[in-house]
């Protein structure tokens, strides 16, 4: 087998990459990843330095990797460690770059030790890791973090020298319902007609959601919701780190991964949402508008994509991170994953120690969230 560090996705053949175990997640997908890179999201110069990490066999065919980047920052990762890097500079040591394994702007769970199904999934994870933790030493790096992966991703001989970091979201969970009112008949009277009443502001303002997916999706729609994008990065005084030309790319090549939500008032499009899917699952991602609309917010992100659930059979909404007012609309506490390998033994046992006390905080906090469901108690 070998074992090395690319910089560039093209140089990987994307059939090979595709046909590694993704779970069917589009956000680790060679088109995806590679589109990143190609339209300029990523970079040495944004703070994002491709370093993927593939193992190939003797006959040079891909049976492992892991998406990765040197990171000279910890913005776009969604799993926060700025305290950690105060504290390295208050040391007078440097925390970046660090390497992440993660799919770059994603906070979505999923595979990030890509295997073959032919080979021992097992043994190349622990490869994979073994050769960042190389990497990392042989660049002098502060620190690896592995984001939102899968719960059992991680070999048992590998954790003992990582950090396990439990956070959460808020996701849905379809319980076979029928339509929209029979997903609402099991909450509390109260938020129940909270929601219709947030639904009715919209329809009273005459402003009409069109669900648009594959090839219904044109290059003005993407265009727009580009737009809108970056109108919401602007507001909360965040970079807009995807480009105009990357929406594009999406639409040309995960097409069939793309529902697009539109808002319109007399036929002019105000707003939009766009969410991804695969069979099972749909994770909200992105949204937008060109004003103030009341209730439009709720509306596009989470009722009409809730519908769209129920009606397509999706059985989880993932629809993106934080948000306990996501609670009041059916989105409860789940658990997601996050590991990290830390170089110096210093700082390795003093974070070792303060995430022994986070987890217990965050284990009470989903607790204690999982209190204000608004589901009716059985």
């Amino acid at each position: 087998m070998n074992i090395s560090i690319i910089d560039d996705l093209s140089l990987i053949c994307a059939e090979q990459w595709n046909s590694l175990q993704l779970a069917d997640n589009p956000f680790v997908r060679h088109e995806f990843l590679s589109g990143l890179e190609q339209h300029h999201c990523l970079g040495q110069e944004r703070g994002w330095q491709p370093c993927h990490i593939i193992i190939q066999d003797d006959h040079n065919k891909l049976i492992a990797a892991a998406p990765a980047y040197l990171k000279s920052h910890s913005w776009g990762e969604f799993v926060f460690d700025w305290a950690w890097a105060d504290a390295y500079e208050r040391a007078g040591e440097h925390y970046y770059p660090k390497l992440i394994i993660a799919s770059p702007f994603s906070p979505v769970t999923g595979a990030r030790l890509l295997t073959h199904p032919s080979q021992n999934q097992h043994n190349l994870q622990a490869q994979l890791l073994a050769a960042a933790v190389e990497f990392a030493q042989q660049q002098q790096l502060s620190s690896i973090h592995t984001l939102f992966h899968l719960a059992s991703e991680i070999p048992r001989e590998a954790a003992q020298h990582w950090h396990a970091r439990p956070g959460y979201q808020f996701h849905w969970s379809n319980q076979n319902y029928i339509d929209f009112d029979d997903f609402l008949s099991k909450f509390s009277s109260s938020k129940r007609k909270n929601i219709r009443k947030e639904r009715r502001k919209v329809t009273d303002a005459n402003i009409t959601i069109r669900v648009l997916h594959n090839h219904e999706i044109e290059a003005e729609h993407m265009a727009a919701m580009h737009q809108f994008y970056s109108n919401t990065c602007h507001e909360k005084n965040n970079m807009a780190w995807l480009t105009v030309e990357f929406f594009e790319h999406l639409r040309q090549t995960l097409a069939q991964h793309l529902v697009l939500f539109l808002a319109y008032s007399n036929e002019k499009v105000i707003a939009g949402s766009l969410c991804f899917r695969n069979k099972k699952q749909l994770w909200g991602r992105y949204w937008g508008s060109n004003g103030d609309y009341d209730g439009l917010h709720f509306e596009a992100c989470y009722y009409r994509p809730l519908e769209y659930c129920i009606e397509q059979d999706i059985q989880q909404f993932e629809p993106g991170a934080q948000g306990e007012h996501k609670i009041s609309r059916g989105f409860l506490p789940t658990a997601t994953h996050s590991s990290h390998w830390i170089a110096d033994p210093r700082f390795d046992q003093a974070i070792g120690q303060h995430l022994i006390h986070e987890r217990a905080h965050t284990l009470k906090a989903m607790n204690e969230l999982s209190e204000r469901s608004p589901y009716k108690k059985q």
